[in-house]
């Protein structure tokens, strides 16, 4: 992950399956959040008759997704996320110990977005055929 490669589908895939086909998700229903995440989670989940019934794609620009993700920062005594313009935090000295995370960098950033956008392209066209598909 330090690198900003993602876990690898059939460990996620595992995972996820596994609560999906629990009866309360069938009962009240779920939100995927950025899931998923390739095209290989998005066929498993269609083979295993996880059909979304809605799929939000947000198109932002890099400009925007950088600024985000580069603002992060941890306070390592508290566990607290925080961001540089977004959300400061309330103090000097909550703001004197907070870290940028090892995956935050630039560098890292630039390989998942590459991954992000082309792993998006692949996932929208498998959901647009038979979903209800919203551009945001």
């Amino acid at each position: 992950m330090e690198r900003g490669e993602l876990v690898p589908d059939d460990i996620v895939m595992t995972i996820v399956v596994e609560r999906l086909m629990r009866t309360d998700v069938a009962a009240r229903g779920c939100v995927l959040d950025n899931f998923p995440r390739t095209l290989k989670q998005a066929e498993v989940l269609t083979k295993h008759s996880v059909v979304p019934s809605l799929v939000l794609v947000l198109d932002l620009p890099d400009e925007v997704t950088d600024g985000r993700i580069l603002g992060r920062r941890l306070d390592p005594l508290t566990g607290r996320t925080y961001h540089t313009q977004f959300m400061p935090p309330p103090e000097k000295e909550v703001a004197s110990r907070l870290v940028a995370r090892s995956d935050d960098s630039p560098e890292v950033h630039r390989v998942r977005m590459a991954k992000y956008k082309e792993n998006s392209a692949l996932i929208e066209r498998h959901y647009s055929e038979g979903s209800r598909q919203k551009l945001v």
